[in-house]
């Protein structure tokens, strides 16, 4: 982990989070499209283009990105 490496435990923490304010408000997932939303949520650098990128975050299960195709081998190297 570099210098200034989020750790996966703290994005658990801020996933964590988030699910107890979705329960809390009776929702089942949140579904996030903004870039700088999904990085600090999971880590994962979303390269701003006009193909539609989404991670839905669901109260009892793991995170789901949604890419566009050209993006698969980025995605792989980055997670």
């Amino acid at each position: 982990m570099g210098r200034y490496a989020i750790s996966w435990k703290t994005h658990e923490k801020r996933m964590n989070y988030i699910r107890k304010e979705l329960e809390k408000r009776e929702c089942k997932a949140m579904i996030l499209f903004t870039p700088l939303n999904v990085f600090y949520l999971v880590g994962y650098t979303i390269i701003s283009t006009e193909r539609p990128t989404a991670l839905i975050l669901p109260v009892d299960d793991e995170p789901i990105l949604f890419i566009p195709r050209l993006e698969e081998d980025h995605s792989k190297f980055r997670v």
